[in-house]
């Protein structure tokens, strides 16, 4: 732990590659473990429980999990689609083994996960594979990815993530 300016910074010790930063100690913390973006989502809505990538930070050409919890807190099925959307960037992405064919825009690249009929109240978790390449000659790069997650009458929830890739 590092403590300087106000701020704090978290090092996995284990293999040096995470880096934390928080304005506490408890910030810098969730920050590391993904905690930060969890939510609670409220009777008869649907949303992200919780969404992190794990690691944040990876290799060029490898891979990080896209670790989601998905609550349907209402009280009927809904089909759920989850959209995951990168304006730049050259990315894979994986979901039950199978690579994910992408929309492209000329804005972003979208790739669909058809989750399909979740029953009210249940809890779905996933985890696709994304992989991001570094262009030419560049040695550092954080995308921002826009996580959406839809339902048959449109989004319901939506959070934006960092990757970075080394």
């Amino acid at each position: 732990m590092i403590e300087k300016l106000g701020g704090v910074g978290l090092v996995d010790a284990e293999t040096g590659q995470r880096v934390a930063l928080g304005s506490t100690i408890v910030e810098a913390y969730y920050d590391m473990f993904g905690l930060l973006n969890q939510t609670v989502v409220e009777a008869g809505a649907v949303g992200f429980e919780s969404a992190s990538f794990s690691p944040m930070s990876i290799k060029s050409g490898t891979f990080s999990q896209l670790v989601l919890n998905l609550k349907n807190n209402d009280n009927v099925s809904h089909h759920l689609y989850v959209d995951i959307t990168v304006v730049t960037g050259n990315f894979t992405v994986k979901w039950h083994g199978s690579e994910i064919t992408p929309a492209v825009y000329p804005s972003n690249k979208t790739f669909t996960l058809d989750v399909g009929n979740v029953g009210p109240g249940d809890t779905y978790g996933t985890v696709p594979l994304v992989t991001a390449y570094l262009p030419q000659g560049v040695i550092l790069v954080t995308y921002l990815v826009i996580v959406t997650l839809r339902t048959e009458d449109g989004v319901a929830d939506r959070i934006s993530l960092t990757l970075t890739i080394t």
